[in-house]
C-alpha cells in the first residue's frame, strides 16, 4: 500500500518542546491551534483539488485529525474514499492514466508554502508567553 507522507522539519523544535513541558503547558495551546490550522487548510485544499467524479465522494470523505495529546506532533489528512474495495484517492494519485497523477501531493504542497507562517505565528506567541515568564 502505497502511502503518501509529508514531513516538516522545524528548526528549534526540541527547544520548543522543552518549553511547553509542564509548568509551561500552557503554552501548549498556540501550538495546538497553529497544527489545527495547517490541518484544516491541508484539507480543504484537498477537497477543492479532489478530482471530481460522479459520485463526488472522494472530495465528501476527505478529513484531517490532529494528534490527541496535548502538545501534538503530526496531523494528518485522509479520505475513505474507494472503487470496487480498492483505496479510491491512491488510484488517482498514483495512476498516470487517471490524468489526475499527484494531485494530494499538489495540494499539500501549496499548504506547505503558508505552514511556516502559521507555525512563526505559534512560535512568536510562545515565546511572548514564555518572556512574560521568565
Amino acid at each position: 500500500m502505497a502511502t503518501l507522507k509529508v514531513t516538516i522539519e522545524i528548526a528549534g523544535y526540541a527547544a520548543l518542546m522543552r518549553k511547553l513541558r509542564p509548568p509551561e503547558s500552557l503554552y501548549a495551546k498556540p501550538w495546538r491551534d497553529a497544527m489545527e490550522e495547517v490541518a484544516r487548510l491541508g484539507a480543504e485544499q484537498a477537497r477543492s483539488t479532489a478530482p471530481r467524479g460522479e459520485t463526488g465522494q472522494l472530495a465528501a470523505k476527505i478529513a484531517y485529525r490532529v494528534q490527541k495529546s496535548p502538545i501534538p506532533r503530526y496531523a494528518v489528512i485522509k479520505t475513505t474514499a474507494r472503487r470496487k474495495k480498492f483505496p479510491y484517492p491512491r488510484l488517482l494519485e498514483w495512476s498516470p492514466k487517471h490524468h489526475h497523477f499527484g494531485w494530494m501531493r499538489k495540494a499539500i504542497d501549496q499548504v506547505m508554502s503558508r505552514a511556516d507562517r502559521i507555525l512563526s505565528k505559534a512560535a512568536r506567541q510562545i515565546e511572548r508567553k514564555w518572556a512574560q515568564r521568565h
